[in-house]
Protein backbone atom coordinates (compact mmCIF):
# COMPACT_ATOMS: atom_id res chain seq x y z
CA UNK A 1 0.00 0.00 0.00
CA UNK A 2 1.37 3.76 -0.75
CA UNK A 3 1.78 6.18 1.60
CA UNK A 4 -1.08 8.44 -0.42
CA UNK A 5 -3.35 5.89 0.70
CA UNK A 6 -2.01 5.39 4.15
CA UNK A 7 -2.50 9.19 4.33
CA UNK A 8 -5.97 9.00 3.18
CA UNK A 9 -7.47 5.99 5.63
CA UNK A 10 -6.14 8.22 8.81
CA UNK A 11 -7.86 11.19 7.71
CA UNK A 12 -11.11 8.74 7.16
CA UNK A 13 -10.64 7.52 10.65
CA UNK A 14 -9.96 11.16 12.46
CA UNK A 15 -13.13 12.90 10.51
CA UNK A 16 -15.33 9.65 12.26
CA UNK A 17 -13.95 10.18 15.97
CA UNK A 18 -15.10 14.06 15.67
CA UNK A 19 -17.85 13.23 14.26
CA UNK A 20 -18.85 10.92 17.35
CA UNK A 21 -17.56 13.39 19.61
CA UNK A 22 -19.42 16.58 18.25
CA UNK A 23 -22.98 14.46 17.68
CA UNK A 24 -22.02 13.15 21.65
CA UNK A 25 -21.75 17.31 22.90
CA UNK A 26 -25.03 17.99 20.54
CA UNK A 27 -26.42 15.68 22.52
CA UNK A 28 -25.85 16.82 26.27
CA UNK A 29 -26.65 20.17 24.64
CA UNK A 30 -29.64 19.29 24.06
CA UNK A 31 -29.73 17.44 27.24
CA UNK A 32 -29.45 20.60 29.21
CA UNK A 33 -31.78 22.70 27.42
CA UNK A 34 -34.40 20.47 28.31
CA UNK A 35 -34.06 20.91 31.74
CA UNK A 36 -33.48 24.32 31.99
CA UNK A 37 -36.99 24.68 29.75
CA UNK A 38 -38.56 21.94 32.56
CA UNK A 39 -37.50 24.07 35.34
CA UNK A 40 -38.98 27.48 33.78
CA UNK A 41 -42.02 25.85 33.20
CA UNK A 42 -42.47 24.89 36.71
CA UNK A 43 -41.66 28.64 37.83
CA UNK A 44 -44.56 31.24 37.20
CA UNK A 45 -42.95 34.05 35.40
CA UNK A 46 -43.82 37.71 36.85
CA UNK A 47 -43.92 40.29 34.58
CA UNK A 48 -42.99 43.63 35.57
CA UNK A 49 -44.01 46.76 34.37
CA UNK A 50 -41.62 49.85 33.48
CA UNK A 51 -41.52 52.39 35.85
CA UNK A 52 -40.43 56.25 35.21
CA UNK A 53 -38.59 58.21 37.96
CA UNK A 54 -38.52 61.73 37.36
CA UNK A 55 -35.69 63.50 39.10
CA UNK A 56 -36.18 67.38 39.83
CA UNK A 57 -32.25 69.26 39.30
CA UNK A 58 -31.16 72.57 39.52
CA UNK A 59 -29.42 75.03 37.32
CA UNK A 60 -26.09 72.93 37.85
CA UNK A 61 -27.56 70.07 37.02
CA UNK A 62 -27.61 68.81 40.56
CA UNK A 63 -30.62 66.43 42.19
CA UNK A 64 -33.09 68.33 44.31
CA UNK A 65 -34.61 65.64 46.33
CA UNK A 66 -37.96 66.37 47.88
CA UNK A 67 -37.14 64.19 51.29
CA UNK A 68 -33.48 63.43 52.23
CA UNK A 69 -33.22 59.39 51.74
CA UNK A 70 -32.66 58.42 55.55
CA UNK A 71 -29.24 56.80 54.78
CA UNK A 72 -28.53 59.91 53.10
CA UNK A 73 -29.38 62.02 56.47
CA UNK A 74 -27.76 59.65 58.85
CA UNK A 75 -24.71 59.84 57.49
CA UNK A 76 -24.56 63.82 57.54
CA UNK A 77 -25.61 63.82 60.78
CA UNK A 78 -22.53 61.17 61.95
CA UNK A 79 -20.13 63.85 59.46
CA UNK A 80 -21.89 66.80 61.75
CA UNK A 81 -21.61 65.10 65.08
CA UNK A 82 -17.67 64.32 64.71
CA UNK A 83 -17.05 67.44 63.97
CA UNK A 84 -19.27 68.77 66.59
CA UNK A 85 -16.95 66.44 68.88
CA UNK A 86 -13.65 67.06 67.85
CA UNK A 87 -14.31 71.34 68.25
CA UNK A 88 -15.75 70.42 71.63
CA UNK A 89 -13.06 67.91 72.48
CA UNK A 90 -11.01 68.72 75.94
CA UNK A 91 -8.10 67.91 74.59
CA UNK A 92 -5.12 70.10 72.56
CA UNK A 93 -4.38 69.30 69.28
CA UNK A 94 -1.18 67.61 69.50
CA UNK A 95 -3.46 64.99 72.31
CA UNK A 96 -6.52 64.80 70.48
CA UNK A 97 -7.77 61.63 70.28
CA UNK A 98 -9.20 60.40 67.16
CA UNK A 99 -12.43 61.70 65.41
CA UNK A 100 -15.66 59.96 66.63
CA UNK A 101 -13.63 58.44 69.62
CA UNK A 102 -14.69 61.17 72.68
CA UNK A 103 -16.23 59.06 75.51
CA UNK A 104 -19.17 61.95 76.21
CA UNK A 105 -22.09 60.99 74.75
CA UNK A 106 -22.93 64.49 75.03
CA UNK A 107 -20.81 66.12 72.92
CA UNK A 108 -22.64 64.57 69.88
CA UNK A 109 -25.92 66.33 70.61
CA UNK A 110 -27.32 68.03 67.87
CA UNK A 111 -29.77 70.60 70.48
CA UNK A 112 -28.46 73.80 70.04
CA UNK A 113 -29.06 74.22 74.13
CA UNK A 114 -27.04 71.28 74.45
CA UNK A 115 -24.34 72.65 72.24
CA UNK A 116 -24.68 76.29 74.01
CA UNK A 117 -24.07 74.58 77.26
CA UNK A 118 -21.42 72.38 75.88
CA UNK A 119 -18.94 75.21 74.32
CA UNK A 120 -19.46 77.38 77.79
CA UNK A 121 -18.39 74.71 80.31
CA UNK A 122 -15.50 74.15 78.16
CA UNK A 123 -14.69 78.06 78.80
CA UNK A 124 -15.25 78.05 82.30
CA UNK A 125 -12.78 75.21 82.85
CA UNK A 126 -10.32 77.07 80.85
CA UNK A 127 -10.86 80.16 82.61
CA UNK A 128 -8.65 79.36 85.83
CA UNK A 129 -5.84 78.65 83.31
CA UNK A 130 -6.50 81.62 81.05
CA UNK A 131 -6.63 83.89 84.45
CA UNK A 132 -3.30 82.63 85.87
CA UNK A 133 -1.19 82.75 82.44
CA UNK A 134 -2.66 86.82 82.30
CA UNK A 135 -1.41 87.69 85.68
CA UNK A 136 1.87 85.80 84.86
CA UNK A 137 2.54 87.87 82.01
CA UNK A 138 1.95 90.84 83.92
CA UNK A 139 4.82 90.33 86.51
CA UNK A 140 8.17 92.38 86.07
CA UNK A 141 10.59 89.78 87.03
CA UNK A 142 14.51 90.27 87.04
CA UNK A 143 15.27 89.89 83.40
CA UNK A 144 18.43 90.11 81.19
CA UNK A 145 18.68 92.56 78.06
CA UNK A 146 18.14 90.65 75.23
CA UNK A 147 19.66 93.21 72.82
CA UNK A 148 23.58 93.19 74.61
CA UNK A 149 22.88 90.21 76.94
CA UNK A 150 24.80 91.55 80.02
CA UNK A 151 22.77 94.46 81.46
CA UNK A 152 19.32 93.84 83.56
CA UNK A 153 16.31 94.96 81.38
CA UNK A 154 14.58 97.98 82.26
CA UNK A 155 12.17 98.21 79.69
CA UNK A 156 9.63 96.19 77.59
CA UNK A 157 8.57 96.78 73.84
CA UNK A 158 5.74 95.26 72.63
CA UNK A 159 7.05 95.73 68.80
CA UNK A 160 10.18 94.23 69.31
CA UNK A 161 8.91 90.91 69.17
CA UNK A 162 10.42 87.89 69.99
CA UNK A 163 12.99 89.83 72.27
CA UNK A 164 11.25 92.36 74.16
CA UNK A 165 12.78 93.12 76.93
CA UNK A 166 16.00 95.85 76.73
CA UNK A 167 18.56 97.55 79.03
CA UNK A 168 17.99 101.53 79.69
CA UNK A 169 21.05 101.53 77.20
CA UNK A 170 19.95 99.05 74.25
CA UNK A 171 16.94 101.38 74.80
CA UNK A 172 18.04 104.35 73.40
CA UNK A 173 19.95 103.72 70.76
CA UNK A 174 16.93 101.49 69.62
CA UNK A 175 14.17 103.81 70.28
CA UNK A 176 15.61 107.19 69.05
CA UNK A 177 15.10 105.37 65.73
CA UNK A 178 11.95 103.87 66.21
CA UNK A 179 10.17 106.70 68.03
CA UNK A 180 6.52 104.80 68.07
CA UNK A 181 6.84 102.01 69.65
CA UNK A 182 5.10 100.86 72.04
CA UNK A 183 7.43 100.45 75.55
CA UNK A 184 6.59 99.63 79.21
CA UNK A 185 9.08 100.82 81.72
CA UNK A 186 9.77 97.93 84.44
CA UNK A 187 10.83 100.37 86.99
CA UNK A 188 8.29 100.57 89.71
CA UNK A 189 7.60 97.06 89.97
CA UNK A 190 4.74 96.80 87.54
CA UNK A 191 4.71 97.71 83.67
CA UNK A 192 4.22 101.50 82.85
CA UNK A 193 3.85 102.86 79.72
CA UNK A 194 6.19 104.81 78.11
CA UNK A 195 5.47 108.01 75.28
CA UNK A 196 8.21 108.33 73.05
CA UNK A 197 9.75 110.73 75.04
CA UNK A 198 10.88 109.28 78.25
CA UNK A 199 13.66 107.20 78.98
CA UNK A 200 15.13 105.20 81.46
CA UNK A 201 18.03 106.39 83.47
CA UNK A 202 19.68 105.12 86.65
CA UNK A 203 16.31 103.10 87.27
CA UNK A 204 14.16 106.38 87.17
CA UNK A 205 12.60 107.64 84.13
CA UNK A 206 13.56 110.89 82.22
CA UNK A 207 11.64 113.29 80.38
CA UNK A 208 13.70 114.54 77.23
CA UNK A 209 10.99 117.08 76.58
CA UNK A 210 8.88 117.35 73.23
CA UNK A 211 9.33 114.99 70.62
CA UNK A 212 8.62 117.01 67.47
CA UNK A 213 8.58 115.01 64.01
CA UNK A 214 11.54 116.91 61.75
CA UNK A 215 11.29 116.11 58.01
CA UNK A 216 14.95 115.49 56.28
CA UNK A 217 16.48 118.55 54.34
CA UNK A 218 19.62 117.94 51.73
CA UNK A 219 21.83 120.42 50.68
CA UNK A 220 24.96 120.39 48.09
CA UNK A 221 27.91 121.91 49.16
CA UNK A 222 29.09 122.51 45.78
CA UNK A 223 25.95 123.72 44.25
CA UNK A 224 24.22 125.04 47.40
CA UNK A 225 21.11 123.26 45.64
CA UNK A 226 18.62 121.75 48.30
CA UNK A 227 15.92 118.95 48.65
CA UNK A 228 13.13 119.03 51.40
CA UNK A 229 10.84 115.95 52.04
CA UNK A 230 7.03 117.11 50.45
CA UNK A 231 3.68 115.36 50.30
CA UNK A 232 4.87 113.21 47.74
CA UNK A 233 7.64 111.45 49.96
CA UNK A 234 4.72 111.04 52.69
CA UNK A 235 2.36 109.40 49.97
CA UNK A 236 5.20 106.57 49.48
CA UNK A 237 5.75 105.88 52.70
CA UNK A 238 2.16 104.89 53.34
CA UNK A 239 1.35 108.52 55.83
CA UNK A 240 -0.85 111.16 54.95
CA UNK A 241 -1.22 114.71 56.06
CA UNK A 242 -3.44 116.45 58.20
CA UNK A 243 -2.20 119.84 56.91
CA UNK A 244 0.26 120.68 54.31
CA UNK A 245 2.74 121.96 56.98
CA UNK A 246 3.43 118.49 58.07
CA UNK A 247 2.69 119.00 61.49
CA UNK A 248 0.61 115.82 61.86
CA UNK A 249 0.07 112.91 59.85
CA UNK A 250 -2.24 109.76 59.31
CA UNK A 251 -1.45 106.40 58.88
CA UNK A 252 -3.60 105.65 56.01
CA UNK A 253 -4.43 102.43 57.43
CA UNK A 254 -6.63 104.48 60.03
CA UNK A 255 -8.51 105.99 57.41
CA UNK A 256 -9.24 102.73 55.71
CA UNK A 257 -10.11 101.14 59.25
CA UNK A 258 -12.23 104.06 59.53
CA UNK A 259 -14.15 103.61 56.28
CA UNK A 260 -14.58 99.86 57.04
CA UNK A 261 -16.47 101.21 59.82
CA UNK A 262 -18.69 103.49 58.47
CA UNK A 263 -19.84 100.91 55.65
CA UNK A 264 -20.42 98.18 58.36
CA UNK A 265 -22.36 101.07 60.38
CA UNK A 266 -23.00 104.11 58.54
CA UNK A 267 -24.35 105.74 61.71
CA UNK A 268 -20.93 105.78 63.57
CA UNK A 269 -19.54 109.22 63.64
CA UNK A 270 -15.99 110.49 63.43
CA UNK A 271 -16.10 111.80 66.85
CA UNK A 272 -16.78 108.81 68.27
CA UNK A 273 -14.18 106.97 66.21
CA UNK A 274 -11.22 109.16 67.50
CA UNK A 275 -12.58 108.52 70.98
CA UNK A 276 -11.38 105.23 70.34
CA UNK A 277 -7.85 106.36 69.14
CA UNK A 278 -7.74 108.83 72.20
CA UNK A 279 -8.28 105.80 74.34
CA UNK A 280 -5.74 104.36 72.88
CA UNK A 281 -3.45 106.75 73.08
CA UNK A 282 -4.03 107.15 76.95
CA UNK A 283 -3.14 103.11 76.74
CA UNK A 284 0.00 103.62 75.51
CA UNK A 285 1.07 106.60 77.59
CA UNK A 286 0.71 109.35 75.11
CA UNK A 287 -0.81 112.45 75.38
CA UNK A 288 -3.08 114.90 73.18
CA UNK A 289 -6.37 114.53 71.34
CA UNK A 290 -6.92 114.53 67.29
CA UNK A 291 -8.92 117.51 66.00
CA UNK A 292 -11.86 116.19 64.48
CA UNK A 293 -12.40 118.66 61.77
CA UNK A 294 -8.42 118.26 60.76
CA UNK A 295 -8.96 114.33 60.47
CA UNK A 296 -12.34 114.92 58.74
CA UNK A 297 -10.88 117.44 56.12
CA UNK A 298 -8.07 115.19 55.72
CA UNK A 299 -9.96 112.00 55.33
CA UNK A 300 -12.21 113.46 52.48
CA UNK A 301 -9.33 114.53 50.82
CA UNK A 302 -7.53 111.10 50.56
CA UNK A 303 -10.88 109.85 49.31
CA UNK A 304 -11.18 112.54 46.73
CA UNK A 305 -7.59 111.18 45.39
CA UNK A 306 -8.93 107.58 45.45
CA UNK A 307 -11.66 108.61 43.61
CA UNK A 308 -10.07 110.08 40.83
CA UNK A 309 -7.60 107.24 40.73
CA UNK A 310 -10.39 104.67 40.30
CA UNK A 311 -11.37 106.58 37.30
CA UNK A 312 -7.87 106.75 35.82
CA UNK A 313 -8.14 102.88 35.89
CA UNK A 314 -11.87 102.31 34.80
CA UNK A 315 -13.04 101.01 38.17
CA UNK A 316 -16.43 101.53 39.26
CA UNK A 317 -16.52 104.37 41.74
CA UNK A 318 -19.73 104.18 43.08
CA UNK A 319 -22.33 101.79 43.61
CA UNK A 320 -25.33 103.08 45.56
CA UNK A 321 -25.70 100.53 48.54
CA UNK A 322 -29.49 101.37 49.03
CA UNK A 323 -29.91 99.30 45.64
CA UNK A 324 -28.41 96.19 46.19
CA UNK A 325 -29.79 93.71 48.79
CA UNK A 326 -26.87 94.80 52.23
CA UNK A 327 -28.38 98.20 52.64
CA UNK A 328 -25.97 100.08 53.73
CA UNK A 329 -27.35 103.73 53.06
CA UNK A 330 -30.03 105.67 55.85
CA UNK A 331 -31.13 109.00 56.05
CA UNK A 332 -28.77 111.45 54.32
CA UNK A 333 -30.07 114.67 56.21
CA UNK A 334 -29.86 112.80 59.27
CA UNK A 335 -25.95 111.95 58.53
CA UNK A 336 -25.07 114.93 57.13
CA UNK A 337 -26.92 117.55 59.08
CA UNK A 338 -27.56 119.52 56.03
CA UNK A 339 -30.03 121.86 57.79
CA UNK A 340 -27.14 122.47 60.28
CA UNK A 341 -24.49 123.09 57.54
CA UNK A 342 -27.01 126.05 55.80
CA UNK A 343 -28.56 128.01 58.90
CA UNK A 344 -24.56 128.33 60.28
CA UNK A 345 -22.66 131.05 59.08
CA UNK A 346 -19.87 129.61 57.30
CA UNK A 347 -18.14 129.47 54.04
CA UNK A 348 -19.89 127.78 50.91
CA UNK A 349 -17.16 125.33 50.15
CA UNK A 350 -16.19 123.32 46.43
CA UNK A 351 -18.23 119.33 47.07
CA UNK A 352 -15.24 117.10 46.95
CA UNK A 353 -17.71 114.60 45.39
CA UNK A 354 -19.55 116.80 43.28
CA UNK A 355 -22.48 115.35 41.18
CA UNK A 356 -21.76 112.14 42.58
CA UNK A 357 -24.31 111.21 45.38
CA UNK A 358 -26.75 114.11 44.93
CA UNK A 359 -27.49 116.14 41.44
CA UNK A 360 -27.03 119.84 40.63
CA UNK A 361 -29.67 121.72 41.71
CA UNK A 362 -29.22 123.62 38.15
CA UNK A 363 -29.17 119.50 36.43
CA UNK A 364 -32.41 118.48 38.19
CA UNK A 365 -33.99 122.18 37.49
CA UNK A 366 -33.57 121.64 33.64
CA UNK A 367 -34.42 118.20 33.67
CA UNK A 368 -37.82 118.97 35.12
CA UNK A 369 -38.35 121.46 32.75
CA UNK A 370 -37.90 118.93 29.69
CA UNK A 371 -40.23 116.78 31.00
CA UNK A 372 -42.62 119.29 31.67
CA UNK A 373 -42.26 120.88 27.52
CA UNK A 374 -42.19 117.24 26.29
CA UNK A 375 -45.35 115.76 28.21
CA UNK A 376 -48.53 116.53 27.86
CA UNK A 377 -50.95 117.37 30.77
CA UNK A 378 -54.58 116.00 31.15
Amino acid sequence: MSDSELQKQFMELDNLVDHHELSDELQSLDDFLGELQEEEEAVPVKTHEPRVHWRKRDIDGNIVYARPRSSRNQSNKECFLQDLQHSLSDTSDDEASPRGTSKDPFLASSNWSTRQSLFSERWRAESPRLVNTAAAQENVATRICQQCGSNPAAVRCCDCRPRPFFCAECDVSMHTRHVLHNRDAMTAGFYQPLPPTTFVVDKALSHCGRYDLSMPELSCEACQATWAAGVVDLNRSDYWPATLHFSTMYATDVFFSFEEMKMAAPGLSCQAFLRMLDQRTVRFGRTGKISTDSFQKSFFEWEAVRYEVDKICKEEHFICPACTPDMLAVSVDGNRKHYRFKNAARSEEQAIFEDIFIAKDEDVTRFVDYIHKTSKHV
